[in-house]
Parts: structure tokens; sequence; C-alpha cells
């Protein structure tokens, strides 16, 4: 079934489920209306696609494999390995100032989460501040970078 769609250089990305005989396949497919074609699939993965963001003409996603948490980039055509993120979810990815942030759950001081931001440049992460609560809905204005807890 279909999960999400999204459009990237003038075409319709969509992602599919499909369980099939205990396994589960994301797919990633291409639909381009200037050719008013079938849809074309261009990658298969095994692990759930999430934290869509279009971001410098590309999608970026995260997805679980093998213990692991992985930053992807699909360009309408490739997809592209950008990032292993460790083993706690990513989430809230957030395109600004030319990078990619999300935060991750870095624990708990007794009764309350605390959360890391963290920051992708294309090349490498790095680790920023940790805040006490969840942080949501992510913001741009005024040159910096709101969100609520």
């Amino acid at each position: 079934y279909m999960e999400r769609l999204q459009s990237i250089d003038n075409k319709l990305v969509i992602f599919t489920y499909q369980w099939s005989s205990g396994n589960s396949q994301y797919k990633i497919w291409v639909y381009d209306p200037s050719t008013d074609t079938v849809p074309i699939e261009k990658v298969t993965l095994s692990s759930h696609i999430g934290n869509l963001l279009q971001f410098n003409d590309k999608l970026y996603f995260t997805s679980y494999s093998s213990s692991s948490h992985y930053l992807y980039s699909f360009d309408g055509s490739d997809i592209t390995n950008e990032a292993n993120l460790g083993h706690q979810w990513p989430r809230n990815l957030i395109g600004y100032d030319g990078k990619i942030f999300f935060n991750k759950y870095a624990g708990s001081n007794g009764t309350t989460s605390t959360y890391t931001f963290y920051s992708y440049d294309g090349t490498d992460i790095t680790a920023g501040k940790t805040v006490t609560g969840s942080p949501y809905y992510f913001l741009e204005f005024n040159d910096k970078l709101y969100f609520t807890i």
C-alpha cells in the first residue's frame, strides 16, 4: 500500500509498503507526469522509511538496518547512504543553514527524557546541545531555528 507521497524535480515520488511471506519491503517509485507512464520502481529497502525531508534538491529520510539507523538521500534516480546515525531513533529532520538537523533520545534525568541535537553538513555529524523534554514542531524564523518542548 502507499505510505507517503513527495515531489522532487517535477516528479512524484511514491513510498510503498508490502508484506509478503514474512518479509517487509519498502519501495520508492517515481512517476513522471511529463511522460504519463506507469511509475517506475527505483529502490527497495527492508526497513521502515521515516523522517522525510525535502532539502537541497533531494529527499532525505531515515531507515533502520542491522542495529543502526541511517540517513539516506534520494535524487529522483539514485539512493545514497549519507551517514550512520547510530542505534537511537533519529527524529525531526529539518533543513536549516545548509545543514540537516535532528535529535535523538539521550536518556533520562529521573522523570524526564533528554534529547540531544545533531547536525549533518554533508560530511560529518556533530552533536549539539542536550535539552530536557521532547523537542517537536521545528520552524525556521528570522534566521533562527525554533522548536517546542
